[in-house]
């Protein structure tokens, strides 16, 4: 699902919720977002932010409301957030292995080698996975 599409199924289903991936491979940067609605409140859509570089133990998260929107949810495509596995508080590399079990366990992963392994097949997942599934 696109954004737009996203938007419009929110409106006509209060509750829902859905959510997109963004990776930069220019600097390894994988962006979260999960936009829903409240079932009390349907014309309250929020727009939660998680992100990080992969293999680092910080990241950043935020909270947006329609208006503040980020530009780059317009390329983003989704899905419904009830048949994802959970994945929010997890740093980045956890977040790829909790959406695609096949690549490998970051807890397996010590060497640089590794970890540019890691990131070449997350890479290739996303694009194979998560993008060609729309």
């Amino acid at each position: 699902m696109n954004y737009e599409d996203v938007i419009s199924c929110i409106y006509s289903n209060p509750g829902a919720s859905f959510t997109g991936i963004k990776f930069s491979e220019s600097d390894n940067y994988l962006s979260v977002y999960t936009i829903s609605s409240d079932k009390d409140d349907p014309e309250w859509i929020t727009i939660f932010f998680e992100g990080g570089k992969l293999f680092s133990t910080s990241g950043e998260e935020g909270c947006y409301v329609m208006e503040d929107a980020p530009d780059e949810l317009t390329t983003l495509h989704f899905k419904n957030t009830k048949a994802l596995p959970f994945i929010s508080e997890y740093t980045s590399e956890y977040v790829l292995y909790e959406l695609f079990p096949n690549l490998p366990d970051p807890d397996d992963i010590c060497s640089e080698q590794e970890k540019l392994l890691f990131i070449s097949e997350a890479k290739r997942h996303i694009n194979e996975l998560w993008y060609a599934s729309k």
